[in-house]
């Protein structure tokens, strides 16, 4: 009908097409009246149903239900309707669904245009029930209209806050924050207000007024994308123009209760930043959550990974999160600490009683002078950015007591005092190549602490020695080295299986030395270096340990060590280079030195029939540690020694090389067995036995054996024990023991029996006792005392074709019974007694020259020509029978440097008297040798 009546423009009629109304309309009524210039119309009817589309700023309506009537200055409507719904393509994101809608709505015609007005606009809407009031100014010659929106809105959940907003008169950047901000909760109730024209939305130089205001009760908000949520915040949500601010009174973020949190942003659209700012108050690891769940955790992951914290903390926090994408989030907090501990889980080190204030900027953490307990320990803590890092710095004592009740250890006995300590911790840089590891050094240079062990770890404590310990730890693994002065330093790796399981020993090196340490392959704890001097028993009486435990307790089990001098047994060996690992539960290696070299194999428990295994390529022994009959003190000790199996494929002492040594040691209850002692080479053979007894505390020891030689006189020689005999073939036997240990062998207490046989030798020199060894009488210095003169029979020595003789010792005092020597020359027989101790001789000598073609001339020196003359008759008529009556005999007495000697006869003088006395030693048949 209005197409028809040419009462409406073209454009107005295009418009009317576009609506394309559709509904169903009552008691309508309509009156039109032509005036001289102008056109009068007015209608009214009631609606039902009644749809529109949009056309161009209008809404599109859809069922709705109402009456109203107009002209062409103005008119009015009332709507009342349910499930209905209006669609504001410019304003709503989409259609909004009435459950109810109370309208009453009047336009009029002004000279700007047209005046829409409302001041009842009721709505239900979804269960969100809004009241709002409406003024809106449309414009001719396409200006924007100008439009005064006030609206209040009831309960509603904050989810669904935004889509009932305006988001079509919104920044795209707000509408974002909106949509992902409020995840949960409710709104107890809000407004929305827009005055202005709507071109100078959103009025930053204040046109008009664009308003959001909003209260939530138990609202978890989304602030920021990778920061964790607000949770159960009341607070007061207002966007204002270009701003937006959100005040909350309570609610926690990571487990942090909330004080007075602010979000602020002075422009949504062109702003830089959105800030928070706010106080935490709670347990100090809510702190650590909070940083763990943002982006703070690449700047304090170092710390947090590896420390564990609690006790309250009051933190005022302030974050700048940007809202342009080439802007870094800027966070700076200022904490208060009120006895907080910090614990290092990897290392066993907890800091407590923490009291101070700390800052969080741009460059991290910095603090000044916070009070802390370490170890029993007053601490002052510095926090500070060095060289990229961040850098903890703790300053007190160490203290000795304190570590051995953290850590205990039987070897802090052998420590005390204390000494100023810095222990630096150093947070990873954020990024860098290193990776996530924390970095910890404990520097000390050990004044005041001693330590009571012996070389090279003795310190007395004034005496300084500069120290460092360095930790690395990661999440899965812990890496030390220590370094101590010059004498020792060491690297020691621990891992765990997982993140945050507890790390365990996994390898090590101790180095003892300048030298660096370096890990071992494999699962090992190694010991290695040098040490200038290792004396070992005094190691086993620092530590208490017992020569028959060689047990390490679990800890060092590979060793490269090389000891410039070995002390023990009251021995030096120099040049030791030892290699071992330890196995099911002992040592096995090789040992190499200038004296000793071969594979060595201990066991941990020597007290279980289990012997130390020696299997030498060579044994090296000088000369005096060859033999030695001076006694003395030894640390030794019959309970300290262990079952032993020693071989040696070569034994060396001095020049001689005395062959294949074979020592079998068996400890017993009471004493030690030496059930095998053998040298075999191509001349030499030793075989004996022995034991050490120990009886109601009184010490005896005992060795019995034989021994043989192809060549005694080479072998006296090349030991350097004699050098005055060549040659002889030789058989002993011996029988010897002595009150006390057998390394207190001693010449003053010796007892036994020896017997000796020995063939086709030479006495180069004969000298009292053979190098003083049996106190034998020298036949030069007979010589040189006597107006007898040998040099025919001995001129270049004595040389023999036999030695037999027998010797009983008893206390040092030996009984010479038996003792000939048989030459082509003569016969010389000895009886008589030595005293070892007081180096004493009481000798009886009988010299019987076997050519007696000498004895007129020896006359005729002694006794004058009748009695050479005599002496030769009779030679002639007995023949060699008399060689054996026509002898010369002494007395030797005195000391073995200095005797005395008698002639007690001489060649004519009663020389058969003395058959029965003197010449027995000559005459007894000698027995065979005991093999």
């Amino acid at each position: 009908m209005l197409q028809a009546s040419e009462l409406l423009t073209d454009k107005q009629t295009k418009q009317l097409n576009q609506a394309k109304l559709s509904g169903q309309l009552d008691n309508g009524s309509f009156a039109i009246r032509q005036g001289t210039n102008d056109l009068f119309w007015a209608a009214c009817s009631q609606f039902n149903q009644l749809s529109v589309q949009a056309v161009e700023r209008t809404p599109s309506l859809n069922n709705f239900t109402g009456d109203a009537c107009s002209t062409q200055k103005g008119g009015w409507l009332n709507l009342q309707t349910d499930g209905a719904s209006i669609e504001f393509k410019q304003l709503f994101r989409q259609p909004l669904k009435i459950n109810e809608l109370t309208s009453q709505l009047s336009w009029l015609k002004n000279d700007g245009g047209w005046a829409i007005h409302s001041d009842q606009v009721a709505l239900n809407v979804g269960g969100v029930k809004t009241s709002s009031r409406l003024q809106l100014q449309l414009f001719p010659a396409n200006k924007k209209p100008w439009m005064n929106i006030q609206t209040q809105f009831s309960k509603a959940n904050v989810e669904d806050v935004p889509q009932y907003l305006p988001v079509g008169i919104m920044p795209a950047r707000v509408v974002k924050w909106l949509d992902e901000a409020f995840i949960s909760g409710g709104v107890s109730g809000g407004g929305f207000l827009f005055r202005g024209d709507v071109a100078d939305f959103p009025f930053r130089q204040h046109e008009g007024v664009f308003q959001v205001l909003f209260n939530t009760e138990e609202t978890t908000l989304h602030y920021a994308d990778h920061w964790p949520d607000a949770m159960g915040v009341s607070a007061n949500v207002e966007f204002k123009n270009e701003g937006l601010s959100v005040v909350a009174e309570k609610g926690h973020v990571a487990g942090n209760k909330l004080e007075h949190v602010a979000v602020n942003a002075e422009d949504l659209g062109r702003g830089q930043s959105l800030t928070i700012s706010g106080q935490l108050t709670d347990d100090i690891s809510g702190l650590y959550r909070f940083f763990e769940g943002s982006p703070l955790h690449k700047l304090t992951s170092g710390l947090t990974d590896h420390t564990k914290v609690s006790g309250q903390v009051s933190v005022d926090l302030n974050i700048d999160i940007p809202l342009r994408k080439k802007r870094a989030v800027k966070v700076t907090a200022d904490a208060i600490l009120n006895n907080n501990r910090l614990n290092f889980p990897g290392l066993g080190i907890a800091v407590i009683n923490i009291n101070g204030r700390f800052a969080y900027g741009e460059t991290g953490l910095k603090a000044n002078s916070i009070k802390a307990e370490a170890l029993g320990e007053e601490l002052t803590i510095n926090i500070n950015h060095e060289g990229g890092h961040q850098v903890i710095k703790a300053m007190g004592d160490i203290n000795i007591a304190g570590l051995s009740k953290k850590y205990p250890s039987a070897m802090w006995k052998h420590a005390t005092g204390h000494s100023a300590g810095l222990l630096t911790v150093k947070l990873p840089k954020q990024g860098g190549a290193s990776g996530n590891h924390l970095a910890l050094s404990l520097d000390s240079n050990l004044k005041g602490i001693s330590i009571n062990l012996p070389d090279p770890m003795a310190k007395k404590a004034g005496s300084k020695i500069v120290s460092r310990l360095d930790a690395k730890l990661d999440s899965t693994s812990l890496l030390l080295n220590i370094k101590h002065g010059d004498i020792l330093n060491g690297i020691v790796q621990f891992k765990g299986d997982r993140p945050a399981s507890q790390l365990r020993l996994d390898k090590a090196d101790i180095h003892l030395g300048q030298s660096m340490a370096q890990l071992p392959q494999g699962k090992a704890i190694q010991l290695s270096g040098r040490i200038q001097t290792l004396n070992v028993e005094a190691w086993q009486q620092a530590l208490k340990k017992s020569a028959l435990s060689t047990s390490s307790n679990g800890l060092v089990n590979k060793l490269n060590l090389n000891i410039g001098h070995l002390k023990v047994l009251n021995k030096d060996f120099k040049r030791i280079h030892l290699m071992g690992d330890y196995d099911h539960s002992a040592w096995s290696g090789q040992v190499t030195s200038p004296t000793v070299s071969g594979h060595y194999y201990l066991p941990d428990d020597l007290t279980r029939n289990q012997a130390v295994v020696l299997e030498l390529d060579s044994l090296v022994l000088t000369k005096q540690q060859g033999i030695s009959i001076n006694g003395g003190d030894s640390p030794l000790s019959a309970e300290r020694i262990p079952n032993i199996d020693l071989t040696s494929q070569s034994l060396t002492i001095g020049e001689a090389n005395l062959g294949q040594l074979t020592l079998k040691l068996r400890h017993k209850k009471k004493g030690l067995i030496i059930e095998d002692l053998s040298l075999l080479s191509e001349q030499h053979k030793l075989q004996a036995k022995g034991a050490w007894d120990v009886k109601e505390g009184v010490n005896r020891s005992g060795l019995q054996g034989q021994f043989s030689s192809q060549s005694l006189g080479q072998l006296l020689q090349t030991t350097g024990l004699a050098t005055k005999l060549k040659g002889t073939p030789a058989d002993m036997y011996f029988d010897l023991h002595w009150p006390g240990e057998p390394h207190k062998f001693s010449k003053k207490q010796l007892n036994g029996y020896v017997k000796i046989k020995a063939k086709e030798g030479r006495l180069l020199d004969v000298e009292p006792g053979i190098g003083r060894i049996f106190g034998l009488l020298s036949l030069n210095t007979i010589q040189r005392r006597l107006q007898l003169n040998f040099s025919d029979l001995f001129q270049k020595g004595l040389s023999f074709d036999e030695v037999n003789g027998e010797f009983l010792i008893l206390n040092g005092d030996v009984s010479i019974d038996n003792l000939s020597l048989e030459s082509p020359a003569a016969y010389v027989g000895f009886e008589g007694e030595l005293n070892l101790a007081k180096e004493t001789i009481d000798q009886l000598v009988t010299v019987i020259p076997k050519t007696t073609e000498t004895l007129p001339l020896a006359g005729a020196l002694i006794g004058g020509p009748l009695v050479g003359a005599a002496t030769y008759l009779v030679q002639k008529i007995a023949g060699k029978t008399l060689n054996k009556f026509a002898g010369y005999q002494y007395h030797v007495t005195g000391t073995w440097a200095d005797a005395d000697i008698k002639q007690l006869s001489k060649p004519g003088d009663k020389v058969f008297g003395f058959v029965n006395d003197i010449l027995t030693p000559v005459f007894n048949p000698q027995k065979e040798v005991v093999q």
